[in-house]
């Protein structure tokens, strides 16, 4: 039934994800989020912009929701990792967690974290700083800064 979540045993669901992955479910939800989810202004400063069209906005969020359980295994991590300028793009819109996926495409990858270009880096403090310390930004900023307790220093060095 749509909305419910399915509890799959351990290798049934190594089934499915390999079955998602060989149809390219992620590139197809990827190419779905590259519609204009366009912006209004926000209430006030510091907050969120409001979506124009709130149900795009929410097929959105269901799309996030599926690209970071998708992203468990490095593989995975490797094809969503390459989307993540268009994540960005959603970043900032109320109601619109996109930070989770964006966790979980580098997420304990030393080698993907390594790879994030220094232009996205400072697009997180600049997120900081408009928006201010939401959690969910600062839990990107710790996933791109320290990866199994080693330290990234070209993240760090900015």
């Amino acid at each position: 039934v749509a909305g419910e979540m399915l509890e799959l045993d351990e290798q049934s669901s190594i089934k499915f994800r390999l079955m998602l992955f060989n149809l390219g479910a992620h590139r197809h939800t990827v190419e779905m989020l590259k519609l204009p989810l366009n912006r209004l202004a926000p209430l006030s400063p510091g907050e969120p912009d409001e979506p124009e069209d709130p149900e795009l906005r929410d097929l959105f969020q269901t799309a996030y929701m599926f690209l970071a359980a998708f992203s468990d295994h490095p593989r995975n991590q490797k094809e969503i990792f390459r989307s993540i300028n268009t994540f960005r793009l959603h970043m900032g819109i109320h109601e619109l967690n996109v930070a989770d996926t964006i966790v979980a495409s580098f997420q304990n990858s030393f080698e993907l974290c390594s790879k994030v270009p220094e232009d996205v880096t400072r697009s997180f403090f600049i997120l900081i700083h408009k928006y201010g310390r939401k959690v969910r930004w600062v839990r990107i900023l710790l996933a791109l800064l320290v990866v199994a307790g080693k330290p990234i220093k070209k993240n760090q060095d900015l």
